[in-house]
């Protein structure tokens, strides 16, 4: 939402509520939004209690929100860094926060600093606006009933080629 203040102005809680609340009255499911400084607070937000929720992540909300959750649950932190730091007696976020940042870097290396910074709420990728090129393009359906007529099959078939088709030229790529 940065730099949209002119369009929404600055309550982005009261905004994320409209969102989430659109969201369940027009398409009937739940969404969790989280709101923060950067994606990683955002993202972090969002998995908090759920569902159909809205949070923030401020930095000054770092220690009392994030910092007594398990370390598996810091964002990007797979199941073997956390068995690993578990070894080193880090079982929370904030422990990870507290630990020497060199020792870090030292045990598991450019890893280890961005574990580290994500711990601390620190996190200066940027946000992406425009969609990256898919790396492949396929589609697929579930079909609620057995069909065995080929002409029905065929009409199936032809919907999800043309979008597939759509989508290829929209990216400018090649099938084989």
């Amino acid at each position: 939402m940065t730099g949209t203040s002119l369009l929404y102005g600055n309550n982005y809680v009261k905004l994320a509520y409209k969102i989430k609340n659109d969201i369940r009255e027009k398409y009937g499911f739940t969404v969790n939004i989280g709101i923060g400084e950067n994606k990683l607070c955002a993202k972090m937000a969002s998995d908090f209690k759920k569902p159909d929720r809205v949070h923030t992540l401020y930095m000054n909300e770092i220690e009392t929100k994030m910092w007594s959750l398990p370390v598996n649950d810091l964002f990007m932190l797979g199941r073997s860094s956390a068995r690993r730091l578990e070894e080193l007696g880090i079982r929370t976020i904030g422990d990870l926060a507290n630990t020497n940042k060199e020792v870090m870097v030292k045990k598991f290396g450019k890893h280890g600093l961005q574990m580290w910074e994500y711990a601390n709420g620190i996190d200066e990728s940027e946000v992406r606006y425009l969609p990256e090129k898919p790396k492949g393009i396929g589609n697929s359906v579930t079909l609620p009933i057995d069909v065995r007529e080929k002409v029905a099959l065929e009409k199936v078939i032809l919907t999800l080629v043309e979008q597939v088709a759509y989508r290829l030229r929209k990216y400018n790529m090649y099938a084989n």
